[in-house]
């Protein structure tokens, strides 16, 4: 699974911690507006939040 992330995270050109944080945020603002799909399932679309590159 933390291949996986990190293999996410690369494409993306995010760090996986940020990836991880984007992931959190993503579920509970879609748990507070109850709009996630049944069962658990995560897009593989852009996310619409954004993270500061490290230099």
């Amino acid at each position: 699974m933390l291949a996986e992330l990190r293999q996410l995270a690369n494409q993306r050109d995010v760090p996986y911690q940020s990836l991880i944080k984007i992931f959190l945020r993503e579920r509970i603002d879609a748990e507070y507006t109850k709009t996630l799909p049944s069962p658990f399932t995560i897009s593989d679309q852009k996310s619409i939040y954004t993270t500061k590159k490290h230099e």
